[in-house]
């Protein structure tokens, strides 16, 4: 959940190199609900080179697929943000370096109910 004019996954961070010590190489797709549904929010991609330099827009019910660089998402004053993200790649059988965390869901007007995560 981020609420409106917050930043999440801030600072941007990475996932797409795989040394044991400080990263695991996963891609990772998010799926974005906004509130209301006409609203819309960010989310930057970029690799350190700039091969890969994206700034997107994106609306509730969007998926954006994140193969690899650094990432943050931005909520405009005005709109809620919930999204839910899947990380998928050969490090997720190391299931010690994959910490799942699941933020209880209690906003309601996003239909959400709580789970317990499972891994």
């Amino acid at each position: 959940m981020a609420p409106n004019g917050h930043w999440s996954s801030y600072p941007p961070h990475k996932h797409h190199q795989d040394n044991r010590t400080h990263e695991t190489y996963l891609e990772e797709t998010y799926y974005h609900r906004i509130q209301p549904e006409n609203g819309f929010a960010f989310q930057r991609v970029y690799t350190e080179g700039r091969s890969l330099d994206e700034t997107l827009t994106f609306c509730d019910g969007d998926i954006v697929l994140v193969p690899r660089g650094c990432h943050a998402v931005s909520t405009p004053p005005g709109y809620d943000r919930y999204y839910l993200n899947v990380m998928s790649g050969p490090g997720v059988e190391d299931k010690e370096r994959l910490r799942t965390r699941v933020a209880s869901a209690s906003y309601t007007r996003f239909g959400l109910r709580r789970t317990q995560p499972t891994i």
